[in-house]
């Protein structure tokens, strides 16, 4: 019988009201609701033009996306710098996640035998579709500054708005692949030590 009100059941696992297994997420800890404000937070600051204190942006500049979003006019040399900063905050915080993540996972299901069922087979789907959603809103921002250089009309990513959107999608896609990379390493750690003696 699945508890309503989500609290753990006789699996040592939780599910919500539909049944759904809630598996454990970095997202769940103080670092991880952190890594997601700076990600949901990301456009509203790159798009500024006051930080002077910053340093270049070289590693941005070298990517594709970037360079093209440069050459149309659609980022300021500051707005890159901005990003660049604000990228590397978040890839801090994100690590930071990822280790309590760990900590408080690690011995939590691994001697458990068998495994929880539950866990072992509704997981990996929920890793592969979490790394799904973060590469499908990563690429479009790339796909859409692509096509402008290819000739597309610039008025795609030229708004203000539209700026804002692209450089959202990239910061919440580089996050909902760096949550579900971790829980596939997690879960693959699960797997390789104890798990598949199970199978």
């Amino acid at each position: 019988m699945i508890d309503p009100d989500h609290t753990n059941t006789g699996d040592s696992l939780k599910y919500n009201e539909a049944g759904y297994l809630v598996a454990p997420k970095p997202g769940d800890s103080r670092w991880g609701q952190c890594s997601l404000v700076l990600a949901l937070l990301f456009p509203f600051f790159a798009l500024l033009n006051k930080w002077s204190w910053l340093p270049s942006a070289e590693l941005l500049k070298s990517t594709r996306v970037f360079q093209i979003l440069l050459k149309q006019g659609l980022l300021s040399d500051q707005q890159v710098k901005n990003a660049q900063f604000l990228l590397a905050c978040l890839f801090v915080s994100i690590f930071c996640s990822v280790l309590p993540y760990f900590k408080r996972n690690i011995n939590k299901y691994s001697m458990q035998h068998p495994p929880p069922r539950a866990l072992k087979k509704l997981w990996p789907p929920q890793i592969r579709g979490t790394i799904a959603i973060g590469v499908l809103l990563f690429i479009v921002p790339v796909i859409a500054a692509n096509f402008v250089e290819w000739g597309a009309p610039i008025d795609i990513l030229a708004p203000k708005g539209a700026m804002f959107i692209a450089l959202l999608l990239l910061s919440e896609g580089i996050y909902f692949a760096a949550e579900g990379s971790a829980c596939g390493a997690l879960y693959t750690y699960f797997y390789l030590k104890y798990w598949r003696l199970d199978d």
